[in-house]
């Protein structure tokens, strides 16, 4: 049964710079872990760790109980799709695909089998016989994706496998993935910075920033409670507002630009950050009362079923999702009512959440 544990894993780069710091998280058999983060979080050279590409500074990977961290490369099972392709240029796809499975003995009609298998399902029949100075950018990513699936490894490691593709074959391979991996059982890590291909692939997912895990979980959990700011503003698009407020003592917050109630806050009173989601506001017409924001119309961004507004408050800017036939005027004096029963609070000082929707204390 193949399984990855990473234990307090980290990594310092020549001048000091800390790119991991103390990481551990497992993957087990069958699963799909998700690094997610924005560029430069860290998961890149957790991921290189892992393949042995990159020497490990502390702490301790092992795979299948067995400490990994001085062992090469090629003996770790480890299968490896990256952004950059690193395909063989002198080699048809063919042979890109054939050269990983030819290395480890297996018979003729067995690579031919693998071959035609993933070539079928990342749609790379037609171009089998090509070499890759004649592909194009998404379908060399393609081959580079197929190559690591084809050998069935312990452990498959995939860096933005699918950054260069349009967004209509993403969403179509994104299944086609999950298909071949169900198949295989492999543990896989796949790192992205896009959270629609973490929330649609992965089983669990590792929300990474400045080197650190800030949270570890399903994608309800990563979205409903949100252990921190950081979790809360990364995940939706358009991102989760923030507003700077006080705790008024009385279950409610006081804005800049209104009062929110309804809220289970902390005892007492003192300085509080609350945030809600733009799916979580309604724009309405200019009126006083709790959990109404007043503000002015920047912008309207129509979407199709759906319009984006930007909103002046004087706790800061907002953005409202509207249905797309109302679409209030820039400049437009409007009333935000907020939804307080999924709205968040969060230290302003640490930014850790202090509670989340429906109330329920993180």
């Amino acid at each position: 049964m193949s399984r990855l544990a990473l234990d307090s894993v980290s990594k310092v780069y020549p001048g000091g710079v800390r790119a991991v710091r103390g990481v551990s998280f497992e993957c087990g058999e069958g699963d799909i872990t998700a690094l997610l983060g924005p560029s430069g979080c860290g998961k890149s050279s957790t991921m290189r760790m892992i393949a042995g590409l990159e020497s490990v500074t502390g702490g301790e990977i092992r795979l299948n109980g067995r400490r990994v961290n001085e062992a090469a490369p090629r003996e770790r099972n480890v299968s490896l799709a990256f952004e950059s392709y690193a395909l063989y240029s002198p080699l048809t796809v063919r042979e890109n695909l054939a050269f990983p499975l030819e290395s480890r003995g297996l018979s003729r009609a067995d690579v031919a089998a693998r071959v035609r298998r993933v070539a079928e399902a990342l749609r790379l029949t037609d171009v089998l016989d090509e070499k890759p100075a004649r592909l194009s950018g998404g379908q060399a990513q393609r081959v580079s994706l197929a190559r690591a699936l084809a050998r069935n490894p312990d452990v498959l490691l995939l860096d933005e496998p699918l950054s260069h593709l349009d967004y209509r074959l993403r969403v179509e391979l994104r299944a086609r993935i999950r298909r071949l991996h169900d198949e295989g059982g492999a543990a896989t890590i796949y790192v992205t910075h896009d959270q629609e291909e973490a929330v649609a692939l992965a089983d669990r997912i590792v929300v990474m920033n400045d080197g650190e895990i800030q949270q570890i979980g399903d994608a309800d959990a990563l979205w409903n409670r949100p252990a921190n700011r950081f979790v809360a503003g990364f995940l939706g698009s358009p991102s989760m507002n923030f507003m700077p407020g006080n705790l008024d003592g009385a279950g409610g917050v006081s804005t800049p630009a209104g009062r929110v109630s309804g809220l289970r806050t902390p005892p007492g009173e003192g300085r509080i950050e609350i945030g809600f989601r733009p799916e979580d506001v309604a724009v309405d017409s200019p009126g006083d009362g709790d959990n109404r924001l007043a503000g002015t119309v920047v912008v309207g961004e129509y979407q199709g079923d759906h319009c984006v507004l930007t909103v002046d408050t004087a706790g800061g800017r907002v953005r409202a999702v509207t249905p797309a036939d109302r679409e209030p005027a820039p400049e437009e004096p409007v009333s935000l009512v907020v939804d307080s029963a999924r709205a968040h609070l969060f230290d302003p000082e640490t930014g850790a959440a202090v509670s989340g929707p429906r109330g329920a204390v993180v």
